[in-house]
């Protein structure tokens, strides 16, 4: 999957769409991109975003130790991204859709 068409499908996807909007707000939706390329999820990103809940995107996309940012990089942005979740109140859109 191409970039672009990764990006057309988070923006279409309310699921997805916060998340998208918190990578670029933070300015680190390319090199998540990245990351997650090198963990072959581009070939089907629906149906990686579909295997996790939203709050663990970014905890459970790849090995933070193995990225070129590091594990302290995307920790600080994994607890960035747990704050804008909850305040956005996302966590109670997932438990809902989890047990609909």
């Amino acid at each position: 999957m191409k970039i672009n068409e990764i990006v057309r499908f988070m923006k279409e996807s309310s699921k997805c769409f916060p998340f998208y909007i918190f990578l670029k707000k933070e300015r680190c939706f390319e090199n998540y991109i990245e990351n997650i390329k090198k963990e072959n999820y581009l070939e089907d990103i629906t149906k990686f975003f579909d295997s996790f809940d939203t709050y663990n995107y970014i905890t459970l996309a790849f090995c933070w130790a193995d990225s070129k940012e590091g594990y302290f990089y995307w920790g600080k942005i994994g607890s960035k991204w747990y704050e804008f979740y909850k305040k956005r109140g996302l966590y109670e859109s997932d438990r809902y859709r989890k047990y609909k």
